[in-house]
């Protein structure tokens, strides 16, 4: 009777553990898109998290908003990552981009190399101050004028 007793507690305890955490995993909204070429010498994910961002506000009264993105680069070379910029349309019809910083290294540079297969995580600054729930769509711009709309996922398939 006791060894009954002990595996329903068993049983009970772990099922408890089992639904606490599956209900702890957090959604995280993310745009994205994945931009390749035909021979896959330009194969890459590139993400945009706007829950992932705050307003930092400096000395002169002023500030920023930053932003994390990511980038997961396939390909088999380097990709070279060009002060590329994030395009954020509000609901308001304000449009707006990053600006380029002033840093050379830390989370805050605009240019830097991404290895093949590895996940480079970068922030991204906006000269406004804006709420999430504010966004309606948000682009990739590349330097050669190539516009790419991302694509918002609630964060159902997030980890």
């Amino acid at each position: 009777m006791k060894k009954i007793i002990f595996i329903i507690c068993v049983l009970t305890l772990s099922w408890g553990l089992y639904t606490t955490r599956a209900q702890s995993k957090e959604k995280i909204p993310y745009f994205y898109e994945v931009i390749s070429n035909p021979d896959k010498t330009i194969d890459y994910a590139f993400g945009v998290y706007p829950t992932r961002s705050e307003y930092v506000k400096d000395s002169n009264g002023g500030g920023y908003t930053k932003m994390r993105v990511a980038v997961i680069n396939y390909a088999k070379q380097d990709l070279k990552w060009n002060d590329y910029k994030v395009y954020i349309l509000l609901k308001n019809g304000d449009l707006f981009y990053n600006y380029t910083t002033a840093a050379k290294e830390g989370e805050l540079i605009c240019n830097y190399v991404v290895k093949p297969d590895e996940t480079h995580i970068q922030y991204v600054c906006f000269e406004k101050e804006f709420d999430v729930n504010q966004i309606d769509k948000v682009y990739l711009s590349l330097l050669d004028n190539k516009f790419f709309p991302l694509i918002y996922t609630d964060g159902s398939d997030s980890k």
